[in-house]
């Protein structure tokens, strides 16, 4: 008859322990996807997809909000997207560069040199700009807007 009460009383201070017990770590001041190697706002595969092919990543990224994500094709040719979030230094489009719709606020399209297009916009208080160069410039202009509207979603 001991053993019946011997034995509640160590179940019960083994529930209590367990429930003081955290389950979870707590959450880093980064969210899961950009902790280490992977890039916050344009996934691996959607990169490759738009650059066609296997790529290298190499990524500068300091918060969620604040950071680079460069995608560089292992083939030939050698194509790039860029991707740099954050405020103050991204870089824009010029006036007067045409306008792209559903993509944050006041986003733009511009071409650059050596067959590069750029898109630049805004969402909340976050500037991005989204940089592709291909060799192919009709398959990249829907590339780049694709990769913009999963950069802006993602900083939504």
């Amino acid at each position: 008859m001991r053993r019946k009460p011997l034995f509640s009383a160590v179940f019960l201070a083994v529930s209590l322990s367990a429930q003081n017990y955290p389950a979870k770590k707590p959450p880093s001041s980064l969210p899961p996807s950009s902790a280490g190697t992977t890039c916050p706002w344009v996934t691996e595969g959607s990169a490759a997809k738009v650059l066609g092919g296997e790529v290298h990543v190499i990524l500068n990224v300091a918060s969620p909000t604040q950071g680079t994500c460069t995608f560089v094709k292992t083939t030939r040719p050698q194509e790039q997207l860029k991707v740099l979030v954050g405020a103050g230094n991204v870089p824009s489009c010029p006036a007067g560069s045409a306008r792209v719709i559903g993509v944050g606020d006041q986003a733009s399209r511009c071409h650059l040199p050596h067959s590069a297009q750029m898109i630049s916009g805004r969402v909340r208080t976050v500037d991005m700009a989204i940089t592709l160069s291909s060799s192919s410039a009709s398959q990249s202009e829907d590339a780049i807007e694709q990769i913009a509207e999963q950069v802006a979603g993602n900083l939504f």
